[in-house]
């Protein structure tokens, strides 16, 4: 078997899936994850700083991403340690959208 017989029988097996560009895009998604976090935490800190308020709403977006990046993988791969944690992740996301619509509706005196 020659280099083109093995590369065509290997793409064939990988259905023209290019790995590289798979791995680049799971890359991507991790640090767009990371950075998105960094960026709440700065508008987090920055907003207790100024305003004097707590911004929940930023960290509930941020717990939801978690939730179901690992919720997805863990179904996906069956992976039985990702479910869970995804599934505490889906419960700190709950608590966390909760705390951000209660101290919103506190904000304009509804409670």
């Amino acid at each position: 078997m020659n280099k083109e017989e093995i590369l065509e029988k290997a793409q064939k097996e990988n259905k023209n899936i290019d790995l590289v560009e798979l791995e680049i895009d799971r890359k991507a998604g991790d640090l767009a994850a990371f950075i998105s976090t960094m960026v709440c935490f700065i508008l987090y800190v920055a907003e207790n700083m100024i305003c004097h308020t707590r911004n929940y709403s930023l960290w509930s977006v941020i717990v939801t991403l978690i939730a179901v990046i690992n919720l997805y993988k863990g179904v996906k791969l069956k992976d039985k340690k990702k479910t869970t944690l995804g599934i505490m992740w889906v419960i700190i996301s709950v608590v966390s959208i909760a705390t951000a619509v209660i101290t919103l509706l506190k904000t304009a005196g509804v409670m």
